[in-house]
């Protein structure tokens, strides 16, 4: 049984990342769109390796995201398209090491495994694969955080706080992993002060110091106005609420929906939660942990800073990706074996993932015309802008303005960067 589901899986992986590929070639642009042109910065200005990797961009550096992306263009000529399908791969590895660790939680593999693809490779995260792909957006944090929720299940040795360091210097400098680098000092803590594994624990302090000594060196707080404490408390809680709904297929906040995801997914998690023996010294309750507290700080501090713009704006697919790390553990609790022996309990995983596709699988007909309405809107921008070199008579065309944050003088020396980028 356990080799039929390893082959199930790597089929259902296979046709999801080639259903992500064929939505790529589709939908995205041959150049590059928003965010991207911050993301590309040191590509477009030639910056040697250590600017790149080191480079801010609004509140986070590129880190390991701008090898990716170095690498990806290279290899295609600098066509953003391959940075969307790196991530893509990314993606697929992340599905992978996701299946691994519940595999090493639980102890045991079961058919309803395979949704881990459909989690990780699905077009609902359009700003994950299309338009503003980028590595250290979403895919990189998500694995290192995956890798550190695997480290945790080994046992303590000065290997294990050496390699703790090395995920938390590459958190730190990588997008929104920089949540990563913060529970590998608490994870490191907790190993120095209660599990008493000293040497290890101190050797990684000491390293984790000299990142946090780097990266207060090294960073620059942005510019860019936040919401901060703005919102009330309503605003808080609508755009929470938005961002988990955003994630189970975008459906709408209506009674109906409310009650099946309050019976498929909350119910579950509640009754496992106070069923669950829970035993702070476990490591497979240490892997949880990380998965839990990774969302929720990432939760609260999106929150934090958008919350004020308004709810809609929690629909973006690159915030509500990261709801991802707080199902898989959800996910890993109800699968363990203390759970499936205590009769009617055993029906919960079921109820859960099942729950689950139901929203993830439903056909989004709003979903597929805004793919194709963008995706047309963007080739036409730039046949427009290569003919008149003006942004706000293309936005008034096509609808779209891939160089939003900038004018005319500023978005032609960008473009003809990024031309002169691909033709050397």
């Amino acid at each position: 049984m356990k080799s039929s589901i390893n082959k199930g899986f790597l089929v259902i992986l296979i046709l999801s990342f080639a259903n992500i590929c064929w939505h790529i070639f589709r939908f995205n642009p041959d150049y590059l769109v928003g965010d991207q042109w911050g993301l590309w910065n040191p590509l477009l200005n030639n910056s040697s390796f250590m600017e790149g990797f080191f480079h801010q961009h609004g509140s986070h550096f590129l880190g390991l995201g701008y090898i990716f992306s170095l690498v990806a263009g290279n290899l295609s000529g600098f066509d953003p398209r391959a940075e969307s399908i790196s991530t893509a791969l990314l993606m697929s590895l992340n599905a992978i090491l996701a299946f691994r660790l519940k595999t090493r939680i639980t102890g045991s593999q079961n058919w309803f495994d395979l949704i881990f693809p459909i989690l990780f490779l699905n077009p609902m995260f359009t700003e994950v694969f299309l338009w503003t792909a980028h590595a250290s957006v979403a895919a990189l944090p998500i694995m290192l955080l995956l890798l550190l929720a695997h480290l945790t299940l080994f046992q303590n040795s000065t290997l294990k706080g050496i390699l703790i360091f090395i995920i938390g210097f590459l958190s730190v400098f990588t997008g929104y992993a920089f949540i990563v680098y913060g529970l590998c000092v608490i994870y490191t803590l907790y190993s120095l002060f209660v599990t008493k594994h000293q040497l290890s624990s101190i050797i990684s302090i000491i390293l984790q110091i000299a990142i946090a000594i780097l990266f207060v060196a090294l960073y620059k707080i942005p510019g860019e106005t936040i919401c901060g404490f703005k919102s009330s408390l309503s605003e808080y809680f609508q755009y929470i609420i938005t961002m988990f709904f955003q994630f189970f297929g975008g459906v709408a906040i209506k009674p109906s929906t409310i009650i099946i995801l309050a019976i498929g997914i909350v119910s579950p998690v509640t009754v496992a939660l106070f069923t669950y023996n829970f035993n702070y010294k476990s490591q497979k309750l240490h892997a949880c942990f990380v998965l839990v507290s990774f969302s929720l700080l990432y939760i609260l501090l999106n929150t934090y800073g958008r919350a004020c713009v308004g709810p809609e704006t929690a629909r973006a697919p690159r915030y509500s990706v990261f709801i991802i790390p707080i199902f898989l553990a959800c996910y890993c609790i109800l699968s363990t074996d203390l759970i499936k022996k205590q009769g009617y309990l055993k029906y919960l995983p079921i109820l859960f993932v099942l729950t689950f596709l139901i929203f993830r699988l439903k056909p989004n007909k709003g979903h597929q015309v805004h793919l194709i309405q963008t995706g047309e809107a963007y080739k036409n921008w730039r046949l427009c802008y290569e003919r008149h070199k003006d942004i706000s008579h293309c936005k008034t065309q096509t609808g779209v303005d891939p160089l939003f944050f900038t004018d005319n003088k500023r978005g032609l020396e960008l473009w003809n960067k990024f031309i002169e980028l691909q033709e050397n």
